[in-house]
């Protein structure tokens, strides 16, 4: 699982290493979590930065009682069932970060929060699906998931699962159009442990509301 990342890298070196520029203002945001406004590039449009709402709000969404909608799709369940393969022929998008979290369980039942980000400092797109639902009052509101996987050999003994993720340079391979459906599935993986590093934060980075510098600092 994927529930909170950072996207705090000057929007100009991200402008450069995607080739696509933003259409409105971005701030940084240290402890990006759901339901909020986040920076993506979807495959209709790959020139533009937009922003869009993290958790997909499909109307069956209410049934299984997931207030922030579905922030997570398993690569797995797009191979295996139906349920979004169509949003993964025809929307497809790239999450922009500069690094994710996930936390390590300990003996004594507690969890230790890690930064995981490239070894370089590059920004990384997360693999997503996009769509255009509506909210309470009938307003349509772009939302997207991030695609998850197993994990690598760093992430392991983090955690069981890590976004699915492509670097600025292969954006194309994600984003372009008309894609044999076995191709994007082909891709789903997990991306090579040696480009990446990962370090013990803060626990602050547990409260959604802590949207600080301070979140993103080795402990």
């Amino acid at each position: 699982m994927c529930g909170r990342y950072s996207i705090a890298i000057e929007p100009t070196e991200i402008e450069d290493q995607f080739r696509a520029r933003f259409e409105e203002p971005m701030k940084p945001r240290y402890n990006a979590a759901p339901s909020q406004m986040l920076p993506v590039i979807i495959n209709e449009a790959p020139g533009t930065v937009r922003f869009l709402r993290w958790g997909l709000m499909p109307p069956w969404i209410e049934k299984i009682k997931k207030r922030d909608g579905l922030i997570n799709v398993r690569a797995e369940t797009l191979r295996d069932r139906h349920t979004f393969q169509h949003d993964l022929r025809e929307r497809r998008c790239l999450v922009i970060a500069d690094g994710f979290y996930e936390w390590r369980k300990t003996p004594s039942g507690g969890k230790i929060p890690y930064r995981i980000t490239a070894k370089n400092g590059s920004p990384m797109g997360f693999a997503g699906i996009w769509e255009v639902n509506h909210d309470k009052k009938g307003n349509k509101v772009p939302t997207f998931a991030i695609i998850t996987t197993a994990a690598n050999k760093l992430m392991a003994p983090i955690h069981a699962r890590m976004p699915v993720i492509f670097w600025p340079r292969d954006k194309s391979k994600w984003l372009q159009e008309r894609q044999p459906l076995p191709n994007l599935i082909e891709r789903l993986k997990p991306v090579d442990d040696r480009n990446l590093r990962a370090y013990e934060v803060s626990r602050l980075v547990n409260r959604a509301s802590v949207d600080s510098r301070e979140v993103i600092q080795p402990v």
